[in-house]
């Protein structure tokens, strides 16, 4: 390409990436630089111009390095199980200790809900109610969730993320619906059996808090940039996860 096809070229650039240009100027060809050189010039930026315009570049090769990065660590996880950098390796703590912590969750539900799955086949020789069955179907989508979100897949964090925030959504529906109703209903229960005492609040307070902070830590954007995971995907994924339990339990009313 000519000169003048460069300049031509130029004045349709942002100043960000004519100075990008001119910074690398091993990348280029030297009518192409000599062009940038003298488009800048040209514009006759001021120095408050020149700042943001560098600033804007600075953020640019930023984002690019911490990409080249992640994928590079992506790749080391891949091949030798361990994150070189230490950023990534603050990162990979993070992601056993959520990835160890769901295992326990999965093996703590599991048993929980092995009597009332097996027991109805067993003895009554009829499927499960509704309810068991899509708690049943949850925990076996927590466990590929857990397993891809340990290998760094993108899937694992979303069904991670859906999991912890539809979980947080449900305990604190379920939290309201003693507070405003099943309370009222309880008292009569109470008044015909003393040995029927409502679940205490502290009962609802932890799985809130646990739950929360759980998702609060896979949204964080070191945790995020690992999965290639922007602020519009995250905010997609905590709105359906949020509305996930609230749609099922419609469904399973009708």
């Amino acid at each position: 390409m000519s000169e003048n096809n460069f300049a031509e070229l130029y004045k349709t650039w942002p100043t960000d990436q004519l100075l990008s240009v001119v910074d690398n100027p091993d990348h280029y060809e030297p009518s192409a630089l000599e062009a940038a050189e003298i488009e800048l010039k040209s514009r006759q930026l001021t120095t408050e111009e020149l700042t943001a315009a560098r600033s804007v570049l600075n953020q640019r090769e930023a984002e690019k390095e911490t990409n080249f990065d992640t994928i590079k660590a992506k790749e080391q996880w891949a091949i030798t199980g361990r994150f070189d950098t230490p950023r990534v390796q603050v990162v990979k703590r993070s992601i056993l200790r959520i990835s160890f912590f769901t295992g326990f969750l999965i093996v703590f539900k599991g048993y929980n809900l092995f009597p009332a799955l097996v027991y109805p086949i067993k003895y009554f020789k009829e499927l499960p109610d509704n309810y068991t069955l899509l708690s049943f179907f949850n925990v076996m989508v927590l466990m590929v969730g857990v397993l891809l979100f340990w290998l760094l897949k993108r899937t694992g964090w979303i069904l991670l993320t859906l999991f912890f925030a539809s979980s947080s959504s449900m305990v604190v529906s379920t939290l309201m619906y003693m507070l405003f109703q099943s309370r009222r209903e309880a008292k009569i229960l109470v008044e015909f059996n003393p040995i029927l005492q409502p679940y205490p609040l502290e009962m609802y307070i932890l799985p809130i808090l646990l739950y929360g902070f759980l998702t609060w830590i896979l949204c964080t954007k070191k945790i995020r940039e690992c999965y290639f995971i922007s602020k519009i995907a995250m905010f997609w994924t905590l709105a359906v996860g949020i509305l996930l339990i609230p749609c099922l339990s419609f469904w399973l009313m009708l």
